[in-house]
C-alpha cells in the first residue's frame, strides 16, 4: 500500500531479505530504496526485468506523449520500469521464473511447470477478453496522474496522451499542466485516472478546473482484491474503459 518509488524497509523487512532464499524483483530502478541491499543478495536475486525480451521495454520518452511534455517527462533510468501490466512482459517473466525456480528446487518442478502453464493460459484468455472489448471501441485515450500504466496501453491501442505528474511524486510545472489542459481538450477526455498510494491532489486540481471525473485504477493490486494477473488485467480493464 505504497509507492515503490518512496517506500523504504523496515528492519523486519531487511532481515527478510537477508533470510530469503530466493528474492524476486523488478528491476530497472523501480525498488528505490532497496537497490543497495539488493546488490549484496549475490545469486539469491533474481530480476523479473532481465527475463523479457529487452527490445520491448519502452524509452525514456515515450511517444504518444505530447512533444511539450518530453522535456520534462522522466523515467527511472533510461526505460520505464512498470513492466507487470503487459500481457506478454508477463508470459515472459512467468516462464523465465519457472526455469529459474525449476534449476534451484529440482523437487518442485512438475508443481512449478504445471502452474505456470495455467498462469499463462489465464493471462492469453484475458488478453482476448481485453482485446475483443477494445476493438469495439474507436480511438479511446486517457490521462493518468502517473506513467505506471504505459505497457498496458500500447499493448492494447489506448493513446496515453500524458501524465499529470512528470515524476512519480513530483507535482507538475505549470506548463505542464497547460498542455495537457489543453491535450485534453483536444482529445475530449472525459475522466483522470489515480492510483491509490498517490496523492491524487495534483490530478484532482486539474479535473475541477477541466471538468473531469476522476477514477482509479490499480497499478500494484492493493485495492483489487486480484488473486492473480490475469484476475489484476481484467479488474483494471474495467476501471479503465469507464473512462473512455
Amino acid at each position: 500500500n505504497a509507492s515503490p518509488h518512496t517506500w523504504s524497509p523496515a528492519p523486519l523487512d531487511v532481515i527478510k531479505l537477508e533470510q530469503a532464499d530466493v528474492i524476486v524483483a523488478n528491476g530497472l530502478g523501480l525498488e528505490t530504496n532497496l537497490e543497495k541491499m539488493l546488490q549484496k543478495t549475490g545469486t539469491r536475486l533474481i530480476l523479473a526485468s532481465s527475463l523479457i525480451d529487452q527490445t520491448l521495454l519502452e524509452p525514456e520518452h515515450h511517444g504518444h506523449h505530447h512533444e511539450a511534455e518530453k522535456e520534462v517527462e522522466h523515467y527511472h533510468g533510461d526505460v520505464n520500469p512498470h513492466i507487470w501490466t503487459n500481457p506478454e512482459l508477463i508470459t515472459q517473466i512467468v516462464i523465465g521464473l519457472t526455469e529459474e525456480l525449476s534449476r534451484r528446487f529440482p523437487n518442485l518442478k512438475d508443481a512449478l511447470r504445471q502452474n505456470s502453464g495455467q498462469i499463462v493460459l489465464e493471462l492469453l484468455q484475458v488478453e482476448n477478453q481485453i482485446r475483443t472489448e477494445r476493438n469495439k471501441l474507436a480511438s479511446p485515450a486517457i490521462i493518468t496522474l502517473h506513467d505506471a500504466f504505459t505497457y498496458f496501453f500500447d499493448y492494447f491501442d489506448i493513446e496515453h496522451v500524458g501524465s499529470v505528474q512528470p515524476m512519480a511524486g513530483k507535482d507538475p510545472a505549470p506548463q505542464q499542466l497547460k498542455v495537457l489542459a489543453d491535450t485534453i481538450r483536444a482529445k475530449r477526455i472525459k475522466a483522470i485516472f489515480i492510483e491509490p498510494q498517490m496523492n491524487p491532489r495534483p490530478a484532482e486540481v486539474l479535473a475541477q478546473e477541466l471538468g473531469l471525473t476522476v477514477l482509479q485504477y490499480d497499478d500494484l493490486g492493493t485495492v483489487s482484491g486480484a488473486e492473480t494477473i490475469a484476475e489484476f488485467l481484467w479488474w483494471n480493464w474495467n476501471a479503465l474503459k469507464a473512462g473512455f
